[in-house]
């Protein structure tokens, strides 16, 4: 009676190790087939500040102020353009306070906000430009784009990040 059971749960186990080897070569066969199928190179757009090719870095107040008025443009590797739906603006400003003891200290000045289209907002713009200064740092990202395709859909996805290092 023993030697029968044991030559029972050997089969039982040796018929469950085929099943899960059959069912392993099925899903490798399935990945192979899945990956031999090429993958399009997405072309990722590159953000700038106003109509040059300054994509971020270091930059000087009246450079940067004078692309700043112009707006951000994108474009990709390829030369193909995109229109800007919004994006946000975080402005990073170097600032001199003096704490309860009466020393003075400087902090970074964090604030956000959404921009709608390819232009800062009315809000920044009145203030930017006379508030923009060496060490103050400008970042725009989540910089939402457009590319109009003939007799197709409107696609809108996410261009590069900008960051801008204001220096003398």
């Amino acid at each position: 009676m023993f030697k029968k059971t044991t030559t029972i749960f050997t089969g039982v186990i040796l018929l469950m190790f085929g099943l899960y080897k059959a069912i392993a070569q099925q899903k490798g066969k399935e990945k192979t087939v899945a990956a031999a199928k090429p993958k399009k190179a997405a072309l990722t757009p590159v953000v700038y500040l106003g109509k040059s090719d300054f994509a971020g870095g270091k930059i000087s107040v009246s450079k940067f102020s004078s692309l700043l008025k112009q707006g951000i443009s994108a474009r990709d590797s390829a030369g193909n353009t995109y229109n800007i739906v919004g994006f946000y603006l975080n402005y990073d400003e170097m600032r001199l306070y003096e704490d309860s003891v009466g020393e003075s200290i400087i902090t970074m000045d964090l604030s956000r906000e959404y921009c709608s289209g390819d232009t800062v907002s009315t809000n920044i713009a009145q203030s930017i430009f006379d508030r923009v200064k060496k060490g103050d740092t400008v970042f725009f990202d989540q910089v939402m784009l457009t590319k109009n395709a003939a007799n197709r859909r409107l696609d809108t996805f996410l261009g590069k990040d900008l960051k801008c290092i204001i220096m003398k």
